[in-house]
């Protein structure tokens, strides 16, 4: 079982996500299930788990597969309503202006922590770049353009590239000891 904590000191602030892979989905369903893996504290207090818990920004889930399929999506939703609030507010189309607002506002969204959360299957890969995809498409002088050529016009990269470009950064910094050891 996996402790998250939002502060120290305060009992009512700690969840329980349990990732136990051993325990079929049969045993998950029977009533008691909760009481057998609740979390006694240092007190005798009970914290019983919950399927799903956010910290840091970042849904973590206890699927089976532990996937972040759950944050993806709802990262992408956010992505998308903020999208169209730019695309309601401001009536300037241009690359310039859109770009901006674009790497300013949405692209932080959807790139937040991505080393945790690293899609790795194919669907969650596509749902981010749709969301990419959809929002180049509605760029001025992008209308007749594919995905591939959008980019390339607008000088921008497939978040996908750039979210393995990060693992890479963060693979070199470690290796060569320029990020600092949690203690």
């Amino acid at each position: 079982a996996v402790v998250s904590t939002q502060s120290t000191g305060h009992g009512s602030k700690f969840q329980v996500l349990s990732f136990s892979l051993k325990r079929s989905s049969l045993f998950r369903e029977l009533p008691f299930y909760a009481e057998v893996s609740a979390y006694v504290t240092s007190n005798g207090d009970l914290i019983y788990p919950v399927p799903d818990v956010r910290d840091l920004g970042i849904q973590l889930s206890s699927a089976p597969d532990s996937s972040f399929s759950r944050h993806i999506a709802q990262m992408t939703r956010k992505a998308s309503l903020l999208s169209g609030w730019v695309f309601s507010v401001f009536r300037d189309r241009s690359p310039g202006v859109m770009l901006t607002l674009y790497k300013a506002l949405i692209r932080p969204l959807l790139e937040y922590c991505c080393l945790v959360w690293s899609p790795s299957s194919i669907g969650e890969i596509q749902a981010i770049e749709n969301f990419q995809r959809c929002f180049t498409r509605r760029i001025s002088g992008m209308e007749g353009a594919d995905y591939w050529e959008r980019l390339r016009k607008l000088n921008l990269m497939s978040l996908q590239k750039r979210i393995q470009r990060y693992a890479l950064i963060h693979i070199w910094k470690t290796y060569h000891n320029l990020v600092p050891e949690s203690t």
